[in-house]
């Protein structure tokens, strides 16, 4: 019986440490997706933008404020691409621009409002993601990496840790 109730009561402390990552309802990062996974100077480069709405808002995407810019610091921005909101259809947005520089990274910043930025939405936090731009000549140097890791593995491997645990405590 004192086993018993010892296997309960780890149960339920498990499930209130793990449950709130699992069925958070906090904005979350949006998806900066590359068409590619490599380009070069004079390519077109597609980008889709996907986020999860918050319903602790309006529970849909409004639209995208984003920046791209070469390099990393921010400074030389791709054609208009500085602080540029784009709208949202379905909770995701495409945009489209040509690389007339290579040799150098792109890096897309991004986030997510929930309604238009100046009337009061909600934005989700920033998500950057970057990809390497061959110049015509060169060859390729990295593929596209995503700094939010936007995988679900931390919430899987936790709910198949507690099924492991509840299955050896009830097997006793």
């Amino acid at each position: 019986m004192k086993k018993n109730n010892l296997s309960i009561i780890l149960l339920i402390i498990l499930l209130i440490i793990i449950l709130p990552f699992i069925f958070s309802t906090e904005a979350k990062p949006n998806n900066i997706i590359f068409e590619n996974d490599s380009y070069e100077m004079g390519d077109e480069i597609r980008i889709q933008l996907e986020a999860m709405p918050n319903p602790k808002g309006t529970n849909r995407i409004d639209g995208f404020l984003v920046n791209i810019f070469y390099g990393t610091d921010g400074v030389d921005y791709v054609e208009n691409y500085n602080a540029k909101y784009i709208p949202a259809a379905d909770n995701s947005a495409i945009i489209s621009f040509r690389a007339s520089k290579g040799d150098n990274y792109i890096t897309v910043e991004s986030w997510a409002f929930d309604a238009p930025k100046d009337s009061g939405g909600i934005p989700s936090e920033k998500s950057t993601a970057q990809i390497w731009i061959n110049d015509i000549s060169s060859n390729p140097i990295d593929n596209s990496q995503d700094e939010n890791n936007n995988t679900p593995g931390f919430e899987l491997i936790s709910l198949l840790f507690i099924l492991l645990i509840i299955t050896k405590l009830f097997k006793k």
